[in-house]
């Protein structure tokens, strides 16, 4: 979209019918138990079900690796599983604090040490700890926007999307990004 962005020309719009971007699994989506950080700035125009903004699973009925998503009460909130048959690294983490819909909102998740923090617009939305490796399968895709059934597509838009390995950005509350992120480093 052109007329609805944060930053730059434009974003990435989704409709909610079965609209999504995937990209193939990567070492970079192999956070292991070291450092790493998830975020995007998104503007929701619903929250008609718990949408996927970047998630690394093959569909609902399966755990997979990891997930940020915002639930049906506009929640963001981050899974994260060490072998795929549990959420058991994370289990819902945030949930403190509420994004609105039809306004920009940085939702962002690091892992510094054990502390995995979900950030909402640069304050800890939630913690937990766990130092377990994360669940990696090189079959399984990296999706932006939904999962790659087709299911809990997004209904609104995201920008500067950012997947950084081995690297917590931030580790105490912060003012997000007033200008578009680099495009390396």
């Amino acid at each position: 979209s052109t007329s609805v962005k944060k930053y730059g020309t434009g974003s990435l719009a989704f409709d909610g019918t079965g609209d999504w971007l995937q990209a193939v699994s990567t070492p970079q989506a192999d956070f292991g138990s070291g450092n790493f950080t998830l975020e995007c700035w998104a503007y929701l125009n619903n929250f008609s079900t718990d949408y996927r903004l970047i998630a690394k699973v093959v569909n609902i009925s399966s755990y997979g690796s990891w997930q940020v998503l915002v639930d049906t009460s506009g929640y963001p909130r981050f899974y994260a599983s060490s072998a795929a048959s549990s959420w058991d690294v994370a289990n819902g983490t945030g949930g403190g604090i509420a994004i609105s819909t039809s306004t920009w909102a940085h939702i962002a998740v690091t892992r510094s040490g054990s502390t995995i923090t979900m950030w909402v617009n640069g304050v800890s939305a939630g913690t937990s700890t766990s130092s377990a490796s994360l669940y990696f399968s090189a079959s399984v895709p990296v999706t932006v926007g939904g999962m790659p059934d087709g299911t809990r597509s997004l209904n609104g838009n995201l920008d500067e999307v950012r997947i950084t390995k081995g690297l917590a950005r931030y580790t105490s509350t912060f003012t997000p990004s007033t200008t578009a992120f680099a495009d390396k480093g």
